[in-house]
């Protein structure tokens, strides 16, 4: 504040054009400093203090090896993302394997009367029934044939034996 006192007296010994003149730059160093000052109370209101601590950069080593160097963030999002496609495609597997195994326990036990309670446990086969089609376990009929093969000499030989008998 002493030197605004000073620049003040040096004011009043100017003549009054300097003194015009003089009153302009106080005016344009004065706008300068208010807008100094409000940058100034801005700032002050931050909060200082400690920064943020930067994580320090992990590596991940390659397996079954003793010298290998760390892997690079792109090998290991490559790595990991491999590891989850894997997975999925393993946990579809799953899926599928279970849906297939619970077909066919369905398609068997359509064809079966379970036991009741406290008889023996023997399995009652129902006749074949031509809406229902083969257990899944079962080979598919060969298409536009009656059987697989025409009877054999042998085959009517057999047939002939068991006629008479």
């Amino acid at each position: 504040m002493q030197g605004f006192h000073h620049v003040l007296e040096a004011r009043e010994r100017l003549g009054p054009e300097e003194r015009s003149r003089f009153d302009d730059q106080i005016r344009r160093a004065t706008d300068i400093l208010q807008v100094a000052a409000g940058q100034h109370e801005i700032l002050s209101k931050l909060p200082i203090g400690a920064p943020d601590a930067v994580p320090k950069k992990t590596w991940r080593k390659k397996k079954n090896t003793l010298n290998a160097r760390g892997l690079t963030a792109n090998e290991v999002a490559t790595i990991d993302q491999a590891t989850v496609v894997k997975a999925a495609k393993k946990a579809v597997r799953e899926e599928a394997k279970k849906a297939a195994f619970k077909r066919g326990r369905e398609g068997q036990d359509q064809g079966r009367e379970g036991p009741q309670s406290g008889e023996d446990t023997t399995v009652v086969v129902r006749g074949d029934n031509s809406d229902e089609g083969p257990p899944p376990s079962t080979a598919p009929p060969a298409l536009g044939r009656e059987s697989v093969r025409e009877p054999t000499q042998r085959d009517m030989r057999m047939l002939s034996t068991l006629a008479t008998s």
